[in-house]
């Protein structure tokens, strides 16, 4: 590297590689310490596409949400999430064992593991801390 080349490296390049870490972390990051980041995941096993699948949620704003064409798995969803939010998540696979898991902040909070079925359905709670938790139905 010559000097021209390591001196831009150092005062442009070196000092924006926080924002890189920043800004990836961003998108699971939310509003305030009244909100939280929601991830709902789906792994349907040995899951094919001609697998008759029913996926239910509820979204950032609380409305449920229905899909029967699933061409992902895993299958998953993330948002923001405020104190009191209903979380419910619902996986029908008519093709063997389904595993739901629902994330907060990135931290797994809620795993069920069923043949065909699964359902976690719940509220998000945030502490005055701001820790999110989840509290079954």
């Amino acid at each position: 590297m010559n000097k021209l080349s390591c001196s831009i490296f150092l005062t442009v390049i070196l000092p924006l590689i926080p924002l890189v870490f920043i800004s990836c972390n961003g998108s699971d990051s939310c509003g305030g310490s009244d909100e939280a980041s929601v991830k709902y995941e789906v792994d349907m096993g040995d899951w094919q596409v001609d697998c008759l699948t029913r996926l239910e949620w509820t979204d950032e704003n609380g409305a449920t949400k229905s899909r029967s064409s699933i061409n992902q798995n895993p299958w998953r969803e993330t948002f923001c999430a405020a104190d009191g939010a209903h979380l419910y998540l619902y996986a029908r696979v008519d093709c063997g064992e389904v595993t739901i898991k629902l994330y907060l902040n990135n931290s797994i909070v809620e795993r069920t593991t069923r043949d065909s079925r699964a359902t976690i359905d719940g509220y998000l709670r945030i502490d005055d801390d701001g820790k999110a938790t989840f509290e079954d139905k």
